[in-house]
């Protein structure tokens, strides 16, 4: 899959139905903006682990997103 076919709001419905390939598509579509937000809160020395709970955030937000 690739995320450039698909909108945010097809791949969130894809999620939410269980296909696991959906939710790796949407980690990789905001792997940048994670990172990114890690950058700005100088967390570079625990990036896996701040990399980990943005990814829990992201999770949880595709969850409720109705």
């Amino acid at each position: 899959m690739l995320f450039r076919n698909y909108n945010d709001f097809e791949i969130i419905s894809l999620i939410k139905q269980g296909n696991e390939e959906a939710l790796e598509l949407m980690i990789d579509k905001y792997r940048f903006l994670i990172a990114k937000k890690i950058g700005k809160f100088n967390l570079a020395d625990e990036y896996d682990d701040a990399f980990q709970e943005g990814v829990i955030v992201l999770y949880r937000s595709v969850m409720r997103f109705e």
